[in-house]
């Protein structure tokens, strides 16, 4: 277990020039040392080469394994944590284009706040399942 910030996708990473700050404290807590590292590389869409480099940058002894699974469970939580803000499922509309892009949202100008957030939770699923029968990560 180590200190992560628990929410550290793109949209919590402020650029301004060659300098990076990260904001949106207040998830912070104990997790896995792979918790930032898969929702960072999910949101950032990240190859494996450039999974492996920003987990070597991170540490030169990793368990891609362990970091694969970390990936699996940051999307369904994802999911989860979203769909839990839906206000009224009455207004939610399944759209079965859906991507499979995790952090893919496309809120910013709607008026259907409730099925754009669905949209970002199905996103997750989306891209859950797929993680799952690439990786086959969750083997009993």
């Amino acid at each position: 277990m180590v200190w992560s910030h628990n929410d550290l996708h793109k949209s919590n990473i402020l650029v301004s020039g060659n300098s990076a700050f990260l904001i949106d404290f207040d998830q912070s807590g104990a997790n896995s040392k792979y918790f930032d590292l898969a929702t960072l590389s999910l949101s950032l869409e990240l190859s494996e080469y450039q999974e492996h480099t920003l987990l070597n940058m991170y540490s030169n002894c990793y368990n891609y394994e362990k970091f694969t699974k970390q990936k699996v469970i940051v999307a369904a939580q994802y999911a989860l944590s979203v769909i839990t803000l839906i206000n009224d499922m009455d207004l939610v509309t399944v759209n079965k284009h859906n991507s499979s892009i995790p952090f893919l949202w496309e809120g910013e100008f709607s008026s259907n706040i409730d099925n754009d957030r669905f949209n970002l939770a199905y996103n997750f699923l989306n891209y859950f399942n797929l993680l799952i029968k690439k990786e086959n990560v969750l083997r009993i």
